[in-house]
């Protein structure tokens, strides 16, 4: 390892050297070519060949300038290939200040402002946080005592410890981020993927060194912590969160023990922790808590009161004791090679704090996991089942009981999402007393210390008020009438549920409203509203079900957002939402409206609930609401959570889109339901008086005695050809194994909320009867124009060519908007499209110049479609697209200078 160190050491140096030699400042090299661009067009004749040398030069100085404050603006979710560096400065600027810390409060309550005197409060603070207070000598025989299942098999073991070589380095490397904020070595993961040719050798030494000798190069595992502002105005280092910026090379390192961890979670954790296991889903600790909480608010009578505790955990990960960690895994059965180079990790481990930008100080721990390690959440949720522990075996004793919503439910104490704690007990001073012994052990063992002033617990209607307020003072929390919000959703819901999520909608229109988004182009936009506007949402509407008013409330907010405002006055739509939610591939943006994605998602909860019957969340649902039936045959019953209706409406869909695999034809009614690929959504033709009578038929009475084949004369009798043909199509196995639902419309028969959105689209176009706006374009020429070589922006802009949505003076005359008919350029004649880009001088010249075939040539006036399927035509030749696409953009670019900015031009002028 301290060979690849002396080497990006020495290459740091060298870089440092580089950069002030002062060739890097792209912004001062775009002035200095433009200038010489200006020069070079002066002289006469001009040298074409050296203007064009320069601007492809000076196009290469624009991009750097735009990665440049990308990499500063920290802005992740824009796609390279449209420049938006106006817009990364504006974020670049709004992060600095924002993250800027003015002052801090001392111990003594003195405000400083050095910056010596701050970055001393923080090193001060954190050195302190990261210093071991454990006072067990017996950890290891104290853990042992608790009832923590031995799951880690010797198979697991060997697969955890298994030889690390050098393709699962590689490949670990490229699946990491490439911009991320690098650590105090300064090389981000772009720097080893771009030259893995030269740096891989030595990288893969270092990692696999690790791993042999289980010993780790503390320079290696220094850290830096940046401090991110809680508040607006920050006074305290309480207000602070600290992010630990880990060298590329140590979480390399990590990344792989993470890896080969997270497989074997599901295995190892118990259920009631949902947090970073894979196949487990924040949804079901918001439904099942959910679900809790609405019986507390129903339960009105009964001698037994319950009440719900959610527990804060004060800096959770930076108290997490390492002897009962590794006390907990060897509880486990983890072998002590794995526990080894888990704990190398951590006592390696060394920091400095980042005070606004500069670090200071240096000191190591001994306890604690960082923030911004991938192996940490891992590690923590492992250290939160010697909670759970302590709680079952507390329950084993009978000192807690737990909540059940229905005799046939299961019976729940806790919900654990990472350092998230939800306990539900008895509203009794015994069980309020044996609570408080579980969390002092596990406050002694694991170094965790409950936060009271954040912590707080509410109660079922049948314990009094009286005693609420004495089992609070018994707990030292503060008693509420609900809980406000768990996992970030609210836990109970008004008559209103429109109300209820007006905060979402606030959410949304904060972030679309922003001022920063002034500076962005149509392309950049579109990433915006598929990457965050549209996502932001995303984790209530997999719960809950919006509201219809209020999904087309959020429809009609990024519909604004896209065709933008003036003055706070909307700006005319050009396409309708609805047909600018269709796929690209039929001519539309491939934005989702949100009342079809609000469904899809629920539907994947029924899926769950149909394919996981032993995951908790099954268990509730049936032992509540279909204790003797089935989930497709459940009813809402009385006085229903919304969270359940929610899970119906979904179930709408997924019943659409559920299909029998036929095998033995036992369980699948022959008309009641789908098996027939090809009717999916259309029914089939049969034919009922030749029907069997008492409406029982199963499919298997239309398969021959022994199976593997059909038995054509019933079919040919009881339907119609063409369902006749459909059903003969479908295999049948040659031995007899059970029917089986799958989803109809992916190839694997598992279910996809892309496929479900889709589907949801499709039944509402049924139902509506709309159609794309561009009715002569099909499907390969929508392909076409998205697949084309050009940049993204200019996709865009043939997207509006090809909807007629650009705001030429017909269009707008169209729109009822008071303007003159006439050509701004020319004022030859009225400004069509065809005008516009095939008869205006302008528009003439360019062709001419250009040296392309005039597409315009012999078409009649009017027929715009015409010169479009032309257009479409060159599309696929990349050699001529570019040059047709970047004179159309041209054109329009022109039109716009004279329309908005007044400028005269000579055509010559704009050749050039």
């Amino acid at each position: 390892m301290s060979r690849l160190w002396e080497r990006l050491k020495r290459l740091r140096h060298l870089l440092y050297d580089w950069s002030r030699a002062g060739t890097t400042n792209s912004l001062r090299n775009i002035k200095t070519l433009q200038a010489e661009i200006d020069r070079v067009k002066l002289i006469h004749p001009v040298d074409w060949d050296m203007v064009r040398t320069l601007e492809a030069e000076l196009s290469r100085q624009w991009e750097a300038e735009e990665v440049f404050w990308q990499q500063k603006s920290r802005v992740k979710w824009l796609k390279k290939g449209d420049q938006n560096s106006a817009y990364f400065h504006t974020v670049t600027r709004a992060r600095r200040k924002k993250n800027f810390v003015a002052g801090l409060r001392n111990e003594e309550g003195e405000w400083v402002t050095e910056e010596t005197g701050k970055a001393s409060i923080a090193t001060n603070f954190y050195q302190n946080l990261f210093t071991s207070e454990t006072q067990v000598l017996n950890m290891i025989e104290r853990v042992a005592t608790l009832p923590i299942d031995n799951r880690v098999t010797p198979q697991m073991n060997a697969q955890l410890t298994v030889e690390v070589l050098a393709g699962e380095v590689r490949s670990t490397v490229f699946s990491m981020g490439s911009k991320q904020a690098p650590g105090s070595d300064g090389f981000t993961g772009k720097f080893f993927k771009a030259f893995w040719d030269i740096v891989g050798i030595s990288v893969v030494e270092a990692v696999v060194s690790f791993f042999n000798s289980s010993r780790m190069l503390r320079i290696f595992n220094h850290t830096w912590l940046t401090l991110i502002p809680k508040v607006d105005s920050v006074e305290t280092i309480r207000q602070l969160r600290p992010i630990s910026l880990c060298q590329f090379v140590y979480k390399v390192i990590t990344k792989i023990m993470a890896e080969r961890l997270a497989s074997m979670l599901p295995q190892i954790v118990s259920e009631g922790q949902n947090g970073f296991i894979r196949d487990r889903q924040i949804i079901d600790n918001i439904l099942i808590g959910h679900e809790l909480m609405h019986y507390l608010k129903i339960k009105r009578q009964g001698k037994k009161g319950y009440m719900a505790l959610k527990v804060d955990m004060e800096k959770a990960y930076d108290r997490v004791e390492w002897p009962f960690l590794l006390a907990v895994l060897e509880k486990m059965g983890f072998s002590s090679v794995w526990r080894g180079w888990i704990h190398e990790c951590l006592r390696s481990s060394s920091f400095s704090v980042l005070m606004n930008g500069s670090p200071s100080g240096y000191f190591t721990a001994s306890r604690g996991l960082r923030q911004g390690d991938p192996f940490s959440p891992l590690l923590f949720v492992l250290c939160t089942e010697g909670f759970a522990a302590l709680l079952r075996k507390a329950i084993t004793e009978k000192k807690l009981e737990g909540v059940k919503v229905a005799p046939s439910a299961p019976r729940i104490s806790h919900l654990f999402f990472a350092d998230d704690s939800y306990l539900f007990l008895r509203g009794s001073l015994q069980e309020c007393e044996n609570l408080l012994v579980v969390l002092n052990e596990y406050e002694e063992l694991s170094g965790q210390r409950v936060n009271l002033e954040k912590s707080a617990v509410c109660f079922s209607k049948n314990v009094s008020i009286p005693d609420q307020e004495f089992l609070a003072t018994i707990l030292g929390v503060g008693a509420v009438g609900v809980h406000d919000k768990y996992l970030g959703l609210p836990t109970l819901f008004a008559r209103s549920k429109t109300a209820t999520f007006r905060f979402f909608e606030e959410k949304l229109l904060e972030r679309l409203q922003g001022w920063k988004q002034r500076t962005l182009s149509w392309a950049a936009k579109e990433t915006l509203i598929k990457t965050i506007a549209l996502a932001l949402p995303l984790h209530v509407m997999s719960c809950f079900r919006l509201p219809l008013v209020l999904c087309r409330l959020l429809d009609k907010y990024v519909a604004r957002f896209w065709w933008g405002a003036e003055e706070g006055i909307p700006k005319i739509r050009w396409v309708s939402w609805r047909n600018m939610c269709r796929s690209k591939h039929e001519g539309g943006m491939g934005f989702r409206r949100f009342e079809q994605f609000n469904q899809a998602l629920l539907a994947k909860i029924g899926w769950r609930i149909l394919n996981e019957p032993q995951s908790l969340i099954a268990h509730i649902y049936k032992g509540k609401y279909f204790p003797r039936g089935s989930f497709l045959t459940a009813t809402a019953r009385s006085r229903p959570f919304w969270g359940w209706q929610s899970i119906l409406h979904g179930r709408q869909l997924l019943e659409k889109g559920l299909r029998w695999q036929v095998g033995n034809g036992q369980s699948v009614p022959l008309l009641q339901s789908n098996w027939i690929p090809k009717c999916q959504l259309d029914p089939p033709v049969y034919n009922p008086c030749i029907l069997p009578e008492g409406g029982g038929s199963v499919v298997a009475d239309v398969i021959s005695e022994g199976g593997g084949r059909w038995d054509e004369e019933k079919l040919s009798q009881w339907f119609d050809p063409s369902t006749c043909k459909a059903i003969k199509a479908i295999p049948l196995p040659r031995w007899d194994v059970p029917d089986k639902l799958i989803w109809h419309f992916t190839a694997e028969g598992v279910f996809s909320v892309k496929s479900a959105y889709h589907l949801a689209v499709e039944l509402d176009r049924r139902r509506g009867g709309w159609r794309s706006s561009v009715s002569w374009m099909d499907k390969p020429s929508w392909i076409r124009v998205w697949e084309a070589k050009i940049p993204p922006k200019l996709k865009v802009f043939l997207w509006q060519i090809l909807n007629r949505a650009l705001p030429t003076m017909e269009a707008l005359i169209e729109k009822k908007v008071q303007v003159l008919p006439r050509c701004p350029v020319c004022w030859d004649a009225p400004e069509t499209m065809e005008h516009l880009f095939l008869y205006c001088p302008v528009a003439r010249a360019l062709w001419d110049y250009s040296g392309l075939e005039y597409l315009g040539e012999g078409l009649p006036r009017h027929t715009f479609p015409l010169f479009l399927k032309r257009l479409l035509g060159l599309i696929h030749q990349p050699s001529v697209v570019m040059a047709v696409v970047a004179i159309l953009w041209r054109i329009w670019r022109s039109r716009n200078w004279v329309v908005f900015e007044g400028k005269q031009f000579e055509i010559p002028a704009l050749m050039r």
